[in-house]
């Protein structure tokens, strides 16, 4: 795999429907972002399983 350069990046993770932003793999990759000195933010969608596109 090619390793990117993230230092000085900023990166924001934006989970699915149905997902909560704390599972799957998005924790993971938020720490593995940040050992490469990337800044990185997990969106938090609300009612990701009914999603509202006005909230």
């Amino acid at each position: 795999m090619n390793k990117q350069n993230f230092r000085n990046k900023n990166v924001v993770i934006v989970h699915g429907y149905a997902a909560p932003s704390q599972s799957h793999w998005f924790p993971w990759l938020k720490e593995t972002l940040e050992s490469q000195v990337a800044v990185v933010t997990i969106a938090c969608m609300p009612n990701s399983s009914t999603p509202d596109p006005v909230e």
